[in-house]
């Protein structure tokens, strides 16, 4: 998908700060780990969570998104990040 299409199909102002990073891996993977395609935001990954109160939530691990088109959608639903974590990226002093 061309950055541009990327570009306008964000909703909200932080959408256009979230990173979608092909190929992740983890800092110390085990030999059989597989590359993930993740959102993150500073330093907060996407997650699902399929439990009673299923939806996307910021946390320190990441999921799999399979694809750059299923990860756009997972940001348009997911909810914004935490206060501390958009402060943070804007450059804000705690």
């Amino acid at each position: 998908m061309t950055e541009s299409i990327r570009e306008h199909m964000w909703c909200s102002w932080w959408h256009a700060k979230v990173e979608i990073i092909p190929d992740w891996m983890p800092n110390f993977p085990r030999p059989d780990t597989k590359p993930k395609l993740v959102v993150r935001y500073g330093d907060s990954y996407l997650r699902y969570s399929a439990g009673p109160q299923q939806g996307f939530f910021w946390d320190i691990y990441p999921d799999d998104m399979f694809s750059e088109e299923l990860a756009i959608i997972a940001v348009s639903d997911a909810p914004a990040p935490s206060l501390r974590n958009l402060m943070k990226m804007e450059g804000y002093q705690q």
